[in-house]
């Protein structure tokens, strides 16, 4: 477990994570119901023991306010997905994604991670998550339109991880 100031990273998920989970999903207001019980879902695998998934979670005073979900990618070199990162509302510009995303990349190099994938939604909803993503060292490799549904391209972003 990494301090940071008052909120902790916790690289061990618990099975009473799982509301906090859920209640963070939600609270962000942009997932739908689907998305919702993908990530919730995929917790459970975790905790039922299913490999490839690593996570960090970031605890405030005993809540969770921000998690990061990623894992390799079979058959290749060095290849991971980032497939969940997110903070709480109450932890906007605080630091909570920055530092989950510097302990992802941390873990990457020292497993030798090479590039860190990503995919995410076009709609404006998600302008502010691909702001961060470009902040944070990514660049957008690709655009597919239209591909979760009419109007929602497919963003996926990529980092070298060096």
């Amino acid at each position: 477990m990494r301090d940071t100031g008052l909120m902790e990273l916790r690289r061990i998920l618990r099975r009473e994570d799982l509301p906090g989970i859920e209640k963070m999903l939600r609270d962000v207001q942009v997932f739908n119901e689907d998305e919702i019980i993908c990530g919730v879902e995929l917790a459970q695998q975790t905790l039922a023991g299913e490999e490839g998934y690593h996570w960090v979670l970031a605890v405030e005073d005993g809540a969770l306010v921000g998690l990061i979900c990623y894992g390799t990618v079979p058959l290749t070199q060095g290849t991971w997905d980032l497939y969940w990162i997110l903070r709480s509302p109450g932890a906007v510009s605080r630091g909570v994604a920055k530092a989950l995303l510097e302990a992802c990349e941390e873990d990457l190099r020292n497993h030798g991670g090479r590039l860190l994938v990503l995919n995410t939604s076009g709609t404006p909803a998600y302008q502010p998550a691909r702001d961060f993503y470009l902040r944070n060292g990514f660049e957008l490799s690709a655009r597919l339109k239209e591909y979760y549904r009419p109007g929602d391209d497919l963003c996926i972003f990529t980092k070298q991880i060096e």
